[in-house]
């Protein structure tokens, strides 16, 4: 199909035949006549002329905005169009199974086998998959060990008790210092 969009001087046919059947209308007496091809056409025949080749373009301009119309009516309709297929196809799974060929008897599509990743692609999400478990603190318990330290994790808490006389201020108070993290005195917070 050939390109109805052409050029002259530069210019677009469609925008050059707008313009000359303007200025015609405007410059031109009714009587007055354009020899084209050795033959004298007469204005109001000019401007029918000029009318029938600019059809073509309006109706495409027409036909652009009814589909552009027609697209946007379609888009606003995608998200239900894509909830009832999934109704569909729970709805038909419901009666024949899960078993792919016996949905594509019904029209729906065989789901496509997954690619096969190259051993660059592996190493990849390998490596993706390890460094955001570290950064989110979720690795196992086999990456756990290698952080965990070991040593003698021993607390000694003494408790020394003063006891002042008759004024009865200091009487009974434990002058120990707590363990930090400590509920009841002790390292482990358990009281033993």
């Amino acid at each position: 199909m050939a390109d109805m969009r052409r050029t002259f001087n530069g210019e677009d046919v469609e925008k050059i035949l707008a313009d000359v059947a303007e200025k015609l209308e405007a410059n031109l007496d009714k009587s007055d006549t354009v020899a084209m091809q050795g033959t004298a056409v007469k204005k109001a025949d000019l401007l029918e002329a000029i009318a029938a080749r600019r059809q073509p373009y309006h109706d495409v301009k027409m036909a652009r905005l009814e589909l552009g119309a027609k697209i946007a009516a379609r888009d606003t309709q995608a998200d239900s169009t894509l909830a009832f297929v999934k109704q569909l196809d729970a709805g038909i799974a419901a009666k024949v199974g899960t078993n792919p060929t016996e949905k594509a008897k019904y029209g729906l599509p065989i789901p496509k086998a997954k690619r096969q990743l190259t051993v660059e692609e592996l190493a990849s999400r390998a490596a993706k998959m390890r460094a955001t478990r570290k950064l989110r603190k979720t690795l196992g318990a086999r990456q756990k060990e290698k952080l965990k330290a070991t040593g003698d994790f021993t607390v000694k808490v003494s408790s020394t008790t003063t006891v002042v006389p008759s004024n009865g201020s200091e009487a009974g108070r434990s002058t120990a210092s707590p363990v930090p993290g400590a509920v009841d005195g002790t390292a482990n917070g358990t009281g033993r």
